[in-house]
């Protein structure tokens, strides 16, 4: 992962999970060692997709505050430093891992993909492998607005409405050992009220043989209009939030990142 902050440093996420930042445009750069030797290190866990290793995959940056840094870590959970990275602690409060013998641990999550909302920076979502959750506190504590007909759950992709801070779309699969849509039929969920309840809307999306994931990076929402691509080259866009979806491409590769400009 790649990202630049308001005040020009470039920081770079890798696997095994560190973090990497440079304020020369890339020349040279340097390690955030109050992360990658951190004293819960020992409790990371591999990330999946046959890797031992954990795997940095967001950096979040505060917009009103430069010094503060936030990442998601697979599977360690979320770290946040206030202090430009010299000193971290994890903001894993209120989220659930299932797959530990402490489903509330401060240690181990797996979050999949983390979003600040650009008008309340207070307002977080979390695509995690546990659910769909929301903080309304910078990160401090995170409610579990996961569809409550354990439909729009597990998946990797996020999108939130750059105004409204209840809105959000997520693509799920049906389980974490089961990664393609419930029923084989690719749909795309929202939620208008904050997690209380979700909907479905699969115009002109596959509704029979769809074995598609969409991974991480690869939603992308701006106005009206939002794309999506999958694992298995599949290319989709809506021109009216989602309410309908036109296919653009089924011939390509793996997609994992798309971004709308213009």
């Amino acid at each position: 992962s790649t990202y630049i902050n308001s005040a020009l440093k470039l920081y770079i996420g890798t696997e095994p999970a560190a973090l990497f930042v440079s304020d020369n445009y890339g020349q040279s750069f340097q390690e955030i060692t109050g992360l990658s030797q951190h004293p819960s290190r020992p409790e990371w866990q591999g990330g999946g997709k046959g890797s031992k290793n954990p795997f940095l995959h967001s950096i979040v940056f505060h917009p009103h505050k430069p010094e503060e840094l936030l990442v998601g870590i697979s599977c360690a959970g979320v770290f946040k430093s206030s202090d430009e990275g010299h000193t971290w602690y994890p903001a894993n409060k209120g989220l659930k891992a299932f797959y530990l013998p402490d489903n509330s641990a401060p240690i181990g999550h797996d979050p999949h993909a983390i979003l600040r909302h650009p008008q309340n920076p207070e307002v977080l979502w979390q695509q995690n492998h546990c659910g769909v959750f929301r903080s309304t506190d910078n990160g401090d504590n995170w409610q579990d607005v996961s569809d409550q007909n354990g439909m729009a759950s597990y998946g990797f992709a996020l999108a939130i409405d750059e105004t409204d801070i209840n809105k959000a779309w997520v693509i799920p699969a049906q389980s974490d050992d089961l990664r393609y849509p419930h029923d084989c039929k690719l749909a795309v969920y929202h939620t208008q009220d904050a997690g209380k309840s979700w909907q479905s809307t699969s115009n002109g999306l596959p509704q029979h043989t769809s074995f598609d994931l969409v991974l991480r990076a690869a939603f992308a929402k701006k106005g009206n209009y939002m794309a999506f691509g999958t694992n298995n080259g599949n290319l989709y866009i809506s021109v009216n939030q989602g309410n309908d979806w036109l296919t653009i491409n089924q011939n390509l590769s793996t997609i994992r990142s798309i971004s709308l400009v213009g």
